[in-house]
Parts: structure tokens; sequence; C-alpha cells
């Protein structure tokens, strides 16, 4: 339900910055979104999905050491969330000169600091909520955040165009840092767990063998986006384009959502079981989630292919010159939940580095790559492209990783010898 709600107070932002901003100006304001959700990425250090998995499997054997996990993740996220937010202040003018070939967008970027500001801060809080499966909790934050922030959104987009639209997205993410904020210290104490910095760099080697190589594909996952995306925004007419890639990713992300919300799911069910050491719960959620996710994918992405035109002109009058990318991005969705799937386990048996060095590392320079080549001749459907592509090469090298890995915790077949290469 949480999901529900934020994937939805999105899809709705955007959709009435567009109504109401217009073709280019909302182009405009999808790079800028681009830009902060890159930096809030990468500068959040993968402490999502760290507190996720650890917090699921020492929940239920060790809350002292579960309490200790989630005030390095907190003390983490305090640090990169200054550190990001001053390097995006001092950058904003030569960033929007220089690369995105929009002086004027300067302002909206010093805006958005703010934004990246509390979305570092608040990444830990939604990964620790999922690790403790406290999913009555996420639901009831994510519905009060979602109206707000959808509310708020729209008033300022109303009453001060581009500019208003990033206030709504700041005063949104301040609220989603308190409301979860509020939520965790909540679930935290009825499971008897208290976060505490005393003693927390004890488990600084879930950083080495866990959060480095997960933040590491941050640093190329979502700046390989980006960088696509500037090439889009910086051709004639790039402005524009990007507003259609936009709308049409919109919908890739709606047919996404519950593929997502259901993997959220398996991934703290999944390594609460690796925590128990049960081998055969922990195939058989294995299993459930591939059949869900991929299912839920294929059926929402074709609803959404067989549609497109008619959702497009929900963002105005000429975004259904947007189907062809509407449908390259449709296609995506398939290869990109198997490999979210697939993820499960090669986070489990913590193969960070092999996902970072086989999979991440290739497949973004790929996505890089393609879109240099496609933007010029093709613009948004040569993004689009580039994006299916890159997920396909994903899908497939996770499904070697697995195969390499096993499903059975019984068996030691060597899978942990880069970690231990690396670690010493």
């Amino acid at each position: 339900m949480w999901a529900l709600f934020t994937q939805g107070s999105t899809f709705g932002i955007n959709l009435v910055v567009a109504n109401i901003l217009g073709r280019i100006v909302y182009g405009e304001f999808t790079i800028l979104l681009s830009t902060a959700l890159t930096l809030s990425t990468i500068a959040q250090l993968a402490t999502g999905i760290t507190a996720t998995k650890y917090v699921a499997e020492s929940r239920s054997v060790d809350s002292t050491k579960t309490g200790r996990i989630l005030g390095l993740c907190a003390a983490l996220s305090i640090i990169m969330a200054i550190t990001t937010s001053l390097l995006l202040l001092i950058g904003a003018s030569p960033l929007a000169e220089l690369v995105l070939k929009a002086p004027h967008l300067r302002g909206g970027l010093v805006i958005i600091t703010c934004a990246v500001f509390f979305s570092v801060l608040n990444g830990y809080q939604v990964g620790a909520l999922a690790g403790l499966e406290s999913y009555r909790a996420l639901a009831r934050a994510g519905i009060i955040i979602g109206c707000l922030s959808l509310a708020f959104c729209t008033l300022t987009s109303y009453l001060w165009d581009l500019h208003g639209a990033l206030i709504g997205i700041v005063i949104a993410s301040i609220l989603r840092w308190i409301i979860f904020g509020r939520a965790l210290r909540q679930e935290s104490a009825k499971q008897g767990i208290s976060l505490t910095y005393r003693g927390a760099w004890a488990e600084r080697g879930i950083i080495l063998k866990f959060s480095i190589p997960a933040a590491l594909s941050g640093f190329t996952t979502m700046p390989a986006i980006w960088i696509a995306n500037a090439f889009l925004v910086r051709q004639h007419g790039g402005y524009d384009e990007m507003a259609l890639y936009g709308a049409a990713n919109s919908f890739r992300m709606l047919a996404l959502f519950i593929p997502i919300m259901i993997n959220n799911v398996g991934m703290s069910i999944i390594n609460h079981q690796l925590g128990l050491r049960n081998s055969r719960h922990y195939k058989k959620v294995f299993w459930l989630n591939l059949c869900a996710v991929g299912g839920a994918a294929f059926v929402f992405g074709t609803i959404m292919a067989i549609l497109g035109p008619w959702l497009l002109l929900s963002f105005g009058k000429t975004f259904d010159a947007g189907y062809p990318t509407l449908l390259m991005l449709m296609l995506s969705t398939i290869p990109e939940a198997l490999a979210m799937t697939l993820f499960l386990i090669i986070q489990s048996r913590e193969r960070m580095w092999h996902l970072f060095l086989f999979n991440t590392l290739p497949r973004d320079t790929a996505m890089v790559a393609f879109a240099y080549f496609l933007i010029p001749v093709q613009g948004a459907l040569g993004l689009a492209i580039s994006y299916s592509l890159s997920r396909t090469i994903s899908c497939i090298v996770n499904f070697i990783i697995v195969l390499h890995i096993g499903l059975d915790l019984r068996k030691n077949n060597g899978g942990n010898s880069l970690n231990l290469i690396i670690a010493k």
C-alpha cells in the first residue's frame, strides 16, 4: 500500500506538472528531478538496501547488533547528506551552463539541493522499516506522504511554475523524512530494538563486503541514466524530447511499481530465512517471488503498451508522439523485473562485488555507449532503446551469477572468494 501511494503520487505529480507547465518546461522539470535522484542515490551509499538486508537478518537473533547497524546507517546518511548538498550548491552554475546548456536552470538546481539533503537522510529509514517487516507502518506513512506530496506540488506548481513544482518536491522530501523517521522509532521500539551510535563502528565489516559494492553500483547506475538524459537534452529540441521520454518513463515506473513492491517484500523475507538458515523456505520464497514479479511485470507492461496512445494524452494533447518510446520502455519491464528477482539471491549471499564488476559496470557502460550513438538519430526513442538493451544485459548476467551461486544454503561453492580477496 505504501508503494502504491508513493508511486501513485509520483505519477500524479508528473501528470500535474506536465499539464500546468507545458511540454518544454516539463522536460526541464524531468532533467532536474533526474539530477536530484542521481545525487540522492549516490549519496545514500546503499544504506537503504544495507539496512533492509542486515536488519531482516539479525532482528530475530541479535537486537543489539541490529541497533548498531541502524546507528551506522544513520551516521553515514548524515555525513553524506551534508557533503552532497554542499557540492551541489557549489556546482549549480557550471552544471546548468556547461552540461545542461540551460543557465536559467541554476535556480532550480539550488532549490532541489534541499530535496537531495532530506532524501539522503531518509534512505536508510525506509530500508530499515522493510527489514523489520513493518509493512503496515510503511503503508500508513506512504498514504499520508503520497496525498500530501501531490497536494503541495499541485498548489506550488500552479502558483510559481517550474520553481513552484520544485518547491513542492522539497516539501514532500521533508515530510517523507519526518514521517518515516517517526514510524521507524515506533516500530523499532515494538521489536525491542534501539538505534545506537555506541559501538556502531564495530559493524563496519558490512560496509566493505556489502555497502561499498552496492554503493558503487549507485555510482554508475544513476549517473549512467543521467548522462544519457543529458545527451538527449543537449540535442536540438532536446527538452521537448525529454518531455516525451519523461511521460513514457512515468508509465514504465507505474507498470513496475507492483513488481517492485512484491520484490521488496521478498527481499526482507528471503534475508530473514537466510538468518534462520532455513534452506527449504529460502528456495520457496525465491521461486514464488520470481513468478509473482515476472507475471506482474508482463501483465502491467502489456496493459500499458495497449493503452499507451490514450494514456499519454493525459500529459497533454501532443504527448501521444511519445508512443514508440513508451512501447520500447514497456519491453524493458520484463528483463528489468526478472533481474530484480535474481538480485535477491545475489544480495542475500553478499556477492555484491560480483554484481558490481560483472553486471552493473558493463550494463551502465553499455547504456551510455548505446545512448551516445542512438540519441542523435532517434531522440527519445534512442534513449528508450538504450535503456531496454542495458536492462536485458543485466538480466542475462544476473542469471549467470545465480547459476554460479546456487540456491542451496548448505553448500559452499567457493562463491565468497572474491569477497575474501578484497577484504584481505
